[in-house]
């Protein structure tokens, strides 16, 4: 997949953050600046007291190919998108990008 240059967003000086300005998708469709790495479901019952897991997802086969900007830097994030109507806690341990230059 090649993806167009895309700004890393915004500055919102009021706010002091950035806003993004990227085609990310939404839940499990994939958008033209993001790929979907799977989903977040826990293999354990809903019912009682849940219990955390760890879960790993890759890109596996689906590769992505960005374009750095004038200094070599690219963005790289990682997020979540639910249409689940109830409080869910996610805690990211890790990351890891393996970069090919072409």
């Amino acid at each position: 997949r090649n993806n167009r240059l895309v700004a890393a967003g915004t500055l919102d000086n009021g706010a002091g953050r950035y806003l993004m300005n990227i085609d990310k998708g939404n839940q499990m469709q994939e958008g033209s600046d993001g790929i979907n790495l799977g989903d977040i479901a826990n293999s354990r019952p809903c019912e009682g007291n849940p219990a955390y897991e760890l879960k790993t997802l890759t890109s596996g086969d689906k590769p992505f190919s960005v374009m750095a900007d004038a200094e070599g830097k690219v963005w790289l994030f990682f997020g979540t998108d639910s249409g689940f109507e109830g409080m869910t806690s996610l805690y990211y341990v890790g990351g890891k990008l393996t970069a090919t230059p072409q």
